[in-house]
């Protein structure tokens, strides 16, 4: 359509009345051809400028808002802000993907967050593991849990509400340190295996503990664990000699040495 002329009628005092109709008329006619021109050219040179615009759809190639308030928003390819306030500059959403440099906010709820790092006051979660499978540690509302690389218990396995602590060695319960009640805690071996205690060395309070609990032998300071010793009470009659008395006392240290608490010369 070529560029419209529009003519602006002014009616005469002395026009009759068919001539001011047709006037009129020409004059609407022209000012309709012109409006449809003007809407079918708008550009960055030509723009219409308003305080409400009501419209059905809104079809443009592009747009600038200063201020948007959008009640339901559909986008098509991507979103793409070049100026965006954050530490990369741009921030682009593709598909159901946000990618940005950093992100401020009171709070996120995500169904899945993958991080090289997280850094906060408090972490609060069902499940905390350092690995979905193999040698990991894994901590939930009422276990502390350590695994060997076969997904076996491997090393301490803790349970926090019972104030008890089992050792495992590839899927074996070992060893179990608890509270026993009454200001105590026991250490039990539940397994074949032996238990050691050992102090740190070069001091003078190092012991060597050795015990095996399967046939209840004991042993200390390094010797070899023996079964339980007995030994016969002495006549309280008067009769017992001085010989008598000197090899109950030997006999008493000999049975203590058994179990490494003496060293008999």
């Amino acid at each position: 359509m070529p560029t419209p002329t529009f003519t602006v009628y002014v009616p005469g005092m002395n026009d009759d009345a068919n001539a001011k109709i047709k006037g009129l008329t020409n004059s609407y006619i022209d000012m309709s051809q012109y409006m449809q021109w003007i809407l079918s050219h708008l550009d960055e040179k030509n723009v219409i400028r308003a305080g409400s615009v009501y419209a059905q759809n809104i079809d443009t190639r592009k747009a600038k808002i200063v201020t948007a308030q959008i009640e339901d928003l559909i986008v098509g390819g991507n979103v793409q802000i070049g100026s965006a306030e954050d530490a990369a500059g741009v921030t682009t959403i593709i598909g159901n993907t946000v990618t940005t440099g950093f992100v401020d906010a009171l709070g996120v709820t995500a169904g899945y967050v993958a991080a090289e790092n997280i850094t906060g006051t408090y972490i609060t979660g069902k499940t905390i593991r350092t690995a979905a499978s193999g040698a990991r540690i894994e901590i939930n509302s009422s276990t502390l849990t350590t695994y060997n690389s076969s997904n076996q218990k491997h090393g301490p396995y803790i349970y926090p509400t019972d104030g008890d602590m089992i050792f495992h060695y590839n899927g074996i319960p070992v060893l179990d340190v608890g509270l026993a009640g009454g200001g105590k805690v026991s250490i039990q071996a539940l397994s074949e295996y032996e238990l050691e205690i050992i102090g740190y060395p070069n001091y003078d309070w190092v012991i060597e503990h050795t015990a095996r609990s399967s046939d209840s032998s004991f042993g200390v300071f390094g010797v070899e664990p023996v079964s339980q010793q007995t030994a016969a009470l002495m006549p309280t009659d008067g009769t017992s000699t001085i010989h008598d008395i000197e090899v109950k006392i030997n006999g008493i240290l000999n049975k203590l040495a058994a179990y490494g608490l003496f060293d008999v010369s």
